[in-house]
């Protein structure tokens, strides 16, 4: 086969174990988001009060919840993570899938799948190396159902100029990326101890020399769009994103827009 082509096939075979892996995640927190449903349905006869407190409690993947008459619905959003960032076949695939679960009567339960909210996708935590599927469409060894996001939430390609990120000069990439990699270390730490926002991030690096002011972000890391995170570092910017413990970081320059993340909402 040569050399070429035995690293192409591992690194093939390294995308599906990642993809797979990603899968995996999803299908697990969904089966224990519909354990716990039932369980609290079963606890108590105040529909309402259980539809509350479920989303409140589950609101790393509750985004929206609803009650009409006896049924209630929850929204809900699941990614997951498959690859090996140290492999020297390093592929890490996050795919994330929107669900509406609707319980009509008892401890029935259904689930649809639903397209996810603008305001995940443009985040950059949801980055270009991430993709949406429809879960139950998906077959246990099928990503044929795995689709690109859906136009009807996407901003059109002509209007994306303002994201275009400036390529960081190859003089300071190495600098770039000691920075990224003290970031990184740091950040996982804090996150491992406790969700982070905002000002959880400043404060975590402000130690390490980075003043608040250089530092962007939004969201939560225990939030069901993440935390989006940038910092401006003086050898261009660290930026990406946090979810639950995962951390995902990359180095490049400021983007057309300025500064090293889109406005929210953009």
């Amino acid at each position: 086969m040569g050399i070429v082509g035995a690293a192409l096939t591992a690194c093939a075979s390294g995308g599906q174990q990642a993809e797979d892996k990603a899968v995996a995640q999803i299908q697990s927190q969904l089966s224990q988001l519909e354990d716990t449903a039932r369980s609290s349905l079963r606890s108590s006869p105040d529909r309402d009060r259980v539809r509350r407190e479920f989303a409140l409690e589950q609101g790393p993947y509750v985004y929206s919840s609803s009650i009409d008459g006896n049924t209630i619905t929850w929204n809900i959003a699941l990614i997951g993570q498959g690859g090996d960032p140290t492999s020297w076949t390093y592929d890490v695939i996050r795919l994330r899938t929107c669900l509406q679960m609707r319980s009509t009567t008892a401890l029935e339960l259904s689930l649809t799948t639903v397209t996810c909210p603008a305001e995940f996708r443009n985040s950059p935590d949801f980055a270009s190396y991430n993709r949406d599927i429809d879960l139950l469409a998906l077959g246990k060894h099928d990503s044929a159902a795995i689709r690109s996001p859906s136009p009807d939430v996407d901003m059109p390609a002509n209007n994306e100029a303002y994201r275009q990120r400036f390529t960081l000069p190859k003089g300071i990439q190495e600098t770039a990326e000691t920075h990224r990699k003290r970031v990184t270390v740091a950040l996982q730490k804090a996150v491992n101890e406790g969700p982070l926002d905002r000002t959880g991030v400043a404060s975590v690096l402000a130690p390490l020399g980075y003043d608040n002011s250089s530092v962007e972000a939004y969201g939560r890391s225990d939030g069901p769009g993440g935390l989006a995170f940038g910092v401006s570092t003086g050898a261009g910017c660290v930026y990406g994103g946090i979810r639950g413990h995962l951390i995902r970081l990359e180095v490049g320059g400021i983007i057309a827009d300025g500064g090293c993340l889109p406005a929210r909402g953009h």
